[in-house]
């Protein structure tokens, strides 16, 4: 009798034991799942932000080189036209790009005329009506102006129309070439 009962006892305590280690290693599985599955998205992660950041540097150092081709374009053809004053344009130019804040009093020394005549026209153009008809002097394209001074192409749209309109010309008659011809 006292060997079934230590059999008895021994069989109690090891199916707890049992149901308590096998408990105990079901759970270390999950959690070695769950910490690969953590570990493997924070890579997967980690690789698509380094990719997102190589990708946009190399796209910033894309646009600053265009910028730069566009202004030595800009500049060899208003070289062109009047080699003298080349290094004011070409910093007007360069102030433009960078969307410099000073850009519109810079090109008032550099042409004063083309203000007045532009507000002799219509005199309700806002500062950044004439910013806009300068850049638009400047040979600038709607996209270049959009890139440059932070705005969507649809917004740069807009405000063409809307120049246009305050200026009156005509819809068939090109707005860059009406304000070049001023």
């Amino acid at each position: 009798m006292a060997d079934s009962l230590a059999k008895s006892d021994k069989a109690a305590i090891k199916t707890p034991h049992d149901y308590i280690v096998k408990h105990k290693e079901q759970q270390l599985a999950a959690n070695k799942n769950k910490y690969f599955r953590i570990i493997s998205l924070s890579i997967i992660l980690l690789l698509m932000v380094t990719g997102g950041v190589f990708f946009y540097r190399h796209r910033f150092k894309r646009e600053v080189r265009l910028s730069t081709e566009k202004i030595d374009e800009m500049t060899k053809k208003i070289e062109q036209h009047d080699g003298s004053r080349s290094e004011e344009l070409k910093e007007i130019i360069h102030m433009a790009v960078n969307n410099d804040s000073a850009f519109i009093a810079k090109y008032d020394k550099f042409d004063p005329d083309f203000s007045k005549k532009l507000l002799s026209i219509a005199p309700n153009l806002s500062t950044i009506e004439i910013k806009f008809c300068l850049l638009l002097k400047l040979n600038f394209e709607t996209k270049e102006i959009a890139q440059y001074t932070n705005a969507s192409v649809r917004t740069v749209e807009g405000k063409k129309y809307r120049t246009r309109k305050k200026l009156d010309i005509p819809s068939n008659q090109d707005i860059n070439i009406w304000i070049n011809s001023i």
